[in-house]
């Protein structure tokens, strides 16, 4: 009989503890307001960010040039060991071996510079972008009452930022966007 009464009690205590914490939740809840954005679609369809799109762009397609001129030489002396390998003595074989891997070194390291440049010419073109689209947002979000603004560039179970599902009735992009573009 103890245990019973014990038992009637902890469930009529958890019940009138989940009642009240639904209830507080309710309330709270009529004060969140909550939108997304598609930080993607801003940055990528904004002024500002086509125009570092293009100077990334620019810069990637110097770097495809010129990279392309060291891989068709890599490749001729791929082809040149390739034929010659059964006529050339072994002493010669092993140089052009060695050769050809001082090449390919060489030709990792400058595209290992050549990716470090990228990163920092996107670090330098962006960040400016980033941070006045930091600041519209914030300001958006606060003269428009919203206590929660969640990146929305990509739903479901791929999502980084966690967000499973959201109306696009609450996607504010298309106003960031217009506000972005309007700031030039």
């Amino acid at each position: 009989m103890y245990y019973l009464g014990r038992i009637l009690s902890l469930t009529l205590l958890s019940f009138c503890l989940f009642f009240s914490f639904s209830w507080d939740q309710k309330a709270d809840a009529a004060e969140i307001k909550i939108a997304t954005i598609d930080l993607k679609k801003v940055l990528g369809e904004s002024d500002a960010g086509q125009t570092g799109q293009r100077k990334l762009q620019q810069k990637v397609e110097e770097f495809r040039e010129k990279f392309e001129s060291k891989r068709s030489e890599i490749e001729d002396l791929r082809e040149s060991i390739a034929k010659k390998k059964s006529v050339w003595s072994e002493e010669v074989l092993k140089d052009k071996e060695r050769e050809m891997e001082k090449i390919q070194r060489e030709f990792r390291l400058k595209q290992e510079d050549a990716k470090y440049e990228l990163e920092q010419l996107q670090e330098r073109v962006m960040k400016p972008i980033l941070k006045d689209l930091h600041g519209i947002i914030r300001e958006y979000g606060e003269k428009h009452g919203f206590t929660v603004i969640l990146d929305n560039t990509e739903k479901g179970l791929n999502s980084r930022s966690g967000l499973l599902y959201a109306t696009d009735s609450i996607d504010i992009s298309d106003e960031i966007l217009k506000i972005l573009d309007s700031k030039k």
